[in-house]
């Protein structure tokens, strides 16, 4: 009966913790469409140095442009044909409003023994905006990389680990 307990618990956890598998590339800025371009060129007329990168999660495939605009730094994630699919801006965790950081601090605090937020951003602050933290952190399981997201109020939406994929070399 306990090893039953045990199998519904732990499939509970898989339906509430999702994986990504994730792969990044940097891409010549001669193989990134117009489309892409001209967005930022219009949208961000002040940005000097782009860095484009092509990167495939699950079966889709996203071309991602990071680059500073102002004393902003944005990562623009578009799909192949151009149109724009997220934008996120790199916040400050101290920036976060305090009530919202207290509940996502609590959050956090229930998910991890022990974490490091690496990163912080608001995706699509314009429309749907949402928190996303990047933290390293332990669980009792294990430990890794992990992506939490929160909407605008604070409220715990879903947690994605970042499979890492080791760089193969020579040696």
């Amino acid at each position: 009966m306990k090893e039953k307990s045990v199998i519904f618990i732990g499939i509970l956890l898989l339906l509430f913790q999702q994986k990504i598998l994730s792969q990044e590339t940097r891409l010549n800025s001669k193989k990134v469409p117009e489309k892409v371009k001209e967005y930022i060129k219009i949208n961000y007329p002040d940005v000097a140095k782009i860095k484009y990168y092509i990167e495939k999660e699950h079966d889709t495939v996203f071309i991602e442009c990071e680059f500073k605009s102002g004393i902003d730094e944005y990562a623009l994630r578009f799909f192949q044909n151009g149109t724009l699919y997220e934008t996120e801006v790199l916040v400050k965790y101290k920036e976060i409003p305090g009530n919202i950081s207290i509940k996502i601090t609590e959050e956090l605090n229930k998910q991890f023994k022990k974490y490091k937020i690496l990163e912080c951003f608001e995706v699509n602050p314009t429309t749907d905006a949402l928190y996303e933290i990047n933290v390293k952190g332990i669980t009792s399981k294990s430990d890794g990389f992990y992506e939490l997201f929160f909407d605008k109020a604070g409220t715990f939406i879903k947690i994605v680990e970042i499979i890492v994929k080791p760089i193969s070399t020579m040696f």
